[in-house]
């Protein structure tokens, strides 16, 4: 499929991150050491940021993956085999 118009190359761009999104949530709440996968993810996390720190991107790219980061962490501790110990 030809994506030389920005505006259907953005929509299937946003498309195709939902659907990933999604599959890393249904992973997150089935993942079986949720409490090691959020270290992890904290990890992981960090390392993004300072990934990202220095680039000149804008700060709604970083907040935006700081709201992916979020939802992630909200599906691991939505899972029945977290425990907040």
């Amino acid at each position: 499929m030809p994506l030389n118009n920005p505006e259907r190359a953005l929509a299937t761009l946003v498309g195709e991150f939902h659907a990933l999104y999604m599959a890393v949530q249904v992973l997150a709440k089935t993942h079986e050491n949720p409490n090691l996968a959020i270290s992890e993810l904290a990890t992981a996390e960090q390392l993004g940021l300072a990934a990202l720190e220095p680039h000149a991107i804008p700060d709604a790219t970083v907040g935006g993956y700081q709201d992916v980061v979020a939802g992630i962490r909200g599906a691991l501790v939505a899972n029945p085999l977290y425990s907040r110990s």
